[in-house]
């Protein structure tokens, strides 16, 4: 027979020892990486999050890109400035920090355990949860797996778009990282290097804050929908009285 309670305190457990660990191998990648395109004309730097710092157009260019190109040269030095850090992964301490990733929930006598010894102290993150008054656990349990069917669906892509004061150069970034950089062609094909990445540079440091400002609506959105959901489970955790009354 099913045990709700203990149910939701093994999702607690595992949630725990999924953050810690998942934190630990974000802890081990490179905070900045390099990469440059396969002609060595363009050169992309990555910051923490996968997403660009600068990218930066060398000169002389133009005897080894045509001006249609320059974009797509862009986006391949992005990725592989991407592929170097992570290959960190290939290294021991990747390989271990990536082994520790718990891949599934645990079992009756780990959960308990992990109860008694909390790896995360969810409340933390959503306050207290003393006055919350859950709705009926079947309810609360319809809600949460329309929640994860939702997840699971693939959504819009959450994108950042940036131009230069002129138009000339249009940057675009997802969460994963530079999605297409579109420099007018006839335009670069005529303008300086130093001009040519003055542009760039405005176009991604607005492509940037407009990606910021999308990931921030898209949060809000979501959070409003499972905060609820979740101090209502850690209510029940926190007060098993309050299953029997639901």
């Amino acid at each position: 027979m099913n045990d709700p309670l203990r149910d939701l305190q093994q999702m607690s457990a595992f949630l725990g020892d999924l953050t810690h660990a998942l934190a630990e191998t974000r802890d081990i990648l490179p905070q900045r990486s390099e990469g440059t395109d396969r002609t060595g004309s363009v050169t992309v730097v990555l910051g923490p999050e996968d997403l660009p710092l600068s990218i930066t157009v060398e000169a002389g260019w133009q005897q080894r890109l045509s001006p249609e190109a320059l974009g797509g040269a862009a986006v391949e030095a992005g990725q592989a400035a991407a592929v170097n850090r992570l290959s960190v992964w290939q290294q021991d301490a990747g390989k271990a920090a990536w082994a520790a990733v718990p891949d599934r929930l645990p079992d009756d006598r780990a959960a308990a355990d992990a109860v008694a010894e909390p790896a995360l102290d969810l409340t933390l993150a959503v306050g207290d949860v003393s006055q919350v008054t859950p709705r009926p656990l079947e309810q609360l349990a319809e809600d949460v797996l329309t929640a994860l069917d939702r997840a699971g669906a693939p959504g819009v892509p959450v994108q950042g778009r940036g131009c230069d004061e002129g138009g000339h150069v249009t940057v675009v970034l997802s969460r994963g990282g530079l999605v297409s950089c579109e420099p007018d062609g006839r335009w670069a094909a005529e303008t300086g290097t130093a001009a040519l990445n003055h542009a760039l540079a405005a176009a991604l440091a607005k492509a940037r804050t407009d990606l910021a400002a999308a990931v921030r609506s898209a949060r809000e959105e979501a959070a409003a929908g499972t905060d609820r959901m979740l101090r209502e489970a850690l209510a029940l955790l926190a007060d098993p009285s309050k299953l029997r009354n639901s």
